[in-house]
């Protein structure tokens, strides 16, 4: 039997090489909850000085089915799930698969010898839509410090405005150490004020999405959680709601706004 370490290598190379059998074609019916699904670190390279970009970082994904797509911090994709090239810092490594089943996990590159440190990160809500957002670091290190939203236009102050809902790789440096902590502002749309009614008076009607019609009873919210995403899809694709009723395309980015935040029950 195999081990898992040699499982994991195994894939590894499906990934890399493609002279393998390894791809699955796509399955509308999967359940990826019902899978036994896992992300793992093979290995972690720490970048050998503050603003040293030779850090690495490789994972392995089980129990999906290919091809899959690898991302790190909503990055563009790779099929083999090494990353290279990368500083200090926090990176949320993310896998998919062609039945778009994921899972993602937080891997830390450290620095011996950094000094900077972000202390705290505190955000605005920033409207559906909008920009109405704002971010505040904390931070503490050497002199001149300056800050980022995306690593690349820097800035002298910790505070950004005009922010719109989205993550951020939230970057602080001085003249020779950084830190790195990514960031979610959240658009702030509520369920109970305003989901809820769009899909009460759309989706959870008779005949439609409730109880008894053999369809995801979306008058419980567990329910709609859980389909969150196939909601937005659908909504936006025009195939939500059916039998000829329509909603606006204020409520369709209101549902847009509200499953990016994470479909809270708020």
């Amino acid at each position: 039997m195999l081990t898992n370490e040699a499982r994991s290598y195994i894939l590894f190379f499906c990934d890399r090489y493609h002279g393998f059998s390894c791809s699955s074609d796509p399955d509308p019916d999967v359940d990826c909850s019902d899978l036994n699904l896992s992300l793992d670190q093979l290995q972690v390279v720490d970048p050998s000085s503050c603003l040293s970009l030779d850090g690495s970082i490789q994972v392995v994904a089980m129990g999906f089915s290919r091809p899959l797509e690898y991302r790190a911090n909503n990055g563009a994709p790779n099929e083999t799930g090494l990353f290279t090239n990368f500083g200090s810092g926090d990176y949320n490594i993310s896998v998919s698969d062609v039945n778009n089943c994921s899972l993602s996990i937080l891997v830390t590159l450290d620095s011996p010898d950094s000094t900077v440190s972000i202390l705290s990160i505190n955000s605005f809500l920033a409207g559906c839509e909008s920009n109405d957002g704002s971010i505040e670091v904390i931070a503490e290190g050497g002199p001149n410090l300056s800050y980022s939203l995306d690593g690349i236009v820097f800035q002298e102050a910790g505070v950004f405005e005009n922010v719109s809902a989205g993550t951020y790789n939230i970057t602080v440096r001085d003249d020779v150490c950084q830190d790195v902590q990514e960031h979610s502002v959240l658009s702030g749309v509520s369920f109970s004020n305003e989901i809820e009614t769009i899909i009460s008076s759309n989706c959870a009607i008779s005949g439609c999405h409730v109880a008894g019609t053999g369809r995801v009873d979306l008058s419980v919210f567990s329910n709609v959680q859980s389909e969150a995403g196939n909601i937005k899809s659908r909504t936006q694709n025009g195939s939500m709601p059916p039998g000829g009723r329509s909603i606006t395309q204020e409520q369709i980015d209101l549902i847009s706004c509200w499953v990016d935040d994470g479909a809270l029950n708020n």
